[in-house]
């Protein structure tokens, strides 16, 4: 398997969860574990960074152990990109280089995602490489180096706030997932 230095785990969990009423779905009981260990599962051999979260969802969070950032609220922005920041900034503090961003809600990632991520990386250089599934959606499935935190503290400082526009603006790589669609599967709504 390929490698990079100093990697790192992170996942972003900073949304409003408004499609699941406002409730934190990272840690919604499913098939008897929390949403974020489902995520996270699969990824026990690289050091976990940490989980980005917002000032108001901190209570629910203690039990669990995992280390905390919260999204920095001076920054503009409502969607990921504050949690990314938030994430790439602690990645520096740690003196890691690179991150493995998640979402909260991705349940069925597998470490094979990491790596096709690596091998992009590799035949690329970039310092930054994303995931789409078969029909070019992102996934919000990224491989960042932390050097792109500068570009993005400038991206929203200007205004700027779509993923796909941020990651065009720093020449991101993409990678396309091939393998089965369950392994994107993203519960951004509650499960029936």
């Amino acid at each position: 398997m390929l490698s990079l230095p100093a990697l790192y785990v992170g996942v972003n969990a900073g949304g409003r969860s408004r499609r699941w009423g406002g409730i934190d779905k990272a840690l919604q009981l499913i098939v008897g574990k929390r949403l974020i260990e489902h995520v996270l599962q699969g990824f026990e051999k690289i050091p976990l960074l940490g989980v980005c979260v917002r000032s108001a969802q901190l209570s629910g969070w203690s039990e669990l152990g995992y280390p905390l950032f919260v999204e920095s609220e001076e920054l503009p922005s409502q969607g990921p990109l504050r949690g990314i920041y938030t994430l790439l900034m602690a990645l520096r503090q740690e003196q890691g280089q690179w991150l493995l961003l998640l979402p909260c809600d991705m349940p069925n990632l597998q470490l094979s995602v990491l790596q096709l991520l690596i091998e992009q990386q590799h035949r690329s250089d970039a310092l930054c490489v994303s995931l789409r599934d078969s029909e070019g959606r992102d996934a919000m499935v990224v491989l960042i180096h932390y050097s792109c935190a500068e570009s993005l503290f400038v991206f929203l400082q200007q205004g700027g706030c779509r993923y796909r526009d941020w990651l065009a603006s720093i020449q991101a790589a993409n990678c396309v997932w091939q393998g089965s669609e369950e392994v994107l599967l993203n519960l951004n709504r509650p499960p029936l």
